[in-house]
């Protein structure tokens, strides 16, 4: 498996590789910190795999972003992550942006 990388530029925090129970624990904290900072888009376009450890991270820095009084969107989000939050009924949510939200099959 290859790892999880964070690249935070002004108001936008890209993650690329695989987002899982062996990556989020060091993304936790660096994502916390770009939220801090004002990144307030998600950016998952480069994620290649994601579990349900991803689910909770995205809900973790929703979280963070608003005891920060922000919000965040949630940018590419692969259809495998967006079919587990509606799995999970967490999807209403999370905010994917609307141009990545698949209609009814």
């Amino acid at each position: 498996m290859s790892g999880l990388q964070l690249h935070a530029e002004a108001d936008c925090l890209r993650l690329s590789g695989e987002v899982s129970m062996a990556t989020v624990g060091s993304a936790l904290e660096a994502g916390t910190q770009a939220l801090r900072q004002g990144a307030y888009v998600i950016d998952l376009t480069q994620v290649t795999h994601a579990d349900s450890a991803a689910i909770a991270l995205i809900l973790q820095w929703l979280r963070e972003a608003a005891a920060l009084g922000a919000q965040l969107q949630i940018r590419g989000a692969p259809r495998a992550l967006q079919d587990l939050a509606k799995l999970y009924s967490v999807n209403p949510f999370i905010p994917f942006s609307p141009a990545d939200v698949p209609g009814p099959a």
